[in-house]
């Protein structure tokens, strides 16, 4: 027997803007967390509301990138990949990406909104948002497997 008991939960958080009919208000840190008894919405550390895998109905994410600017070649670019710089231009610019998460219950929608921005040619920014967009598939994957009402 383990001492250490392993948690199968998976969380998502963002701001929360009083889309739940039943949970007016607005919570700058708020997060779900799922797990198998249902799926718990906090705010910070504070737990405002449980739903039960029986009030679920699935979940949604959506996601908008918008980029702004251009491409250009720079010296270093042109000296280490030599005509093959012409294909692969450094980035320039920002990157702006917006990402909803929805949670959709039987007795309203909880929506959770991230805004990441950042520089086009930033790596940091493409992993935050390819990172987010991934958790966002698990999420549902997870919702989905186990939403009774739906």
């Amino acid at each position: 027997m383990s001492l250490f008991k392993r948690s199968n939960s998976i969380t998502i958080g963002g701001e929360y803007f009083g889309t739940h009919p039943q949970l007016k208000g607005y919570y700058k840190q708020a997060r779900l967390v799922m797990d198998d008894n249902g799926i718990d919405f906090y705010d910070h550390k504070t737990l405002v509301r449980h739903f039960t895998w029986a009030e679920i109905i699935g979940f949604d994410a959506e996601q908008t990138v918008q980029r702004e600017g251009r491409s250009r070649l720079t010296v270093t670019r042109m000296l280490a990949l030599g005509p093959l710089s012409l294909a692969a231009p450094k980035a320039a610019g920002k990157v702006e990406s917006a990402f909803t998460c929805i949670l959709h219950t039987t007795t309203g929608d909880l929506s959770l909104g991230n805004n990441l921005n950042g520089s086009a040619g930033s790596s940091m920014t493409i992993m935050a948002i390819e990172v987010t967009r991934k958790q966002g598939q698990k999420v549902r994957a997870f919702v989905a497997a186990r939403a009774k009402a739906g």
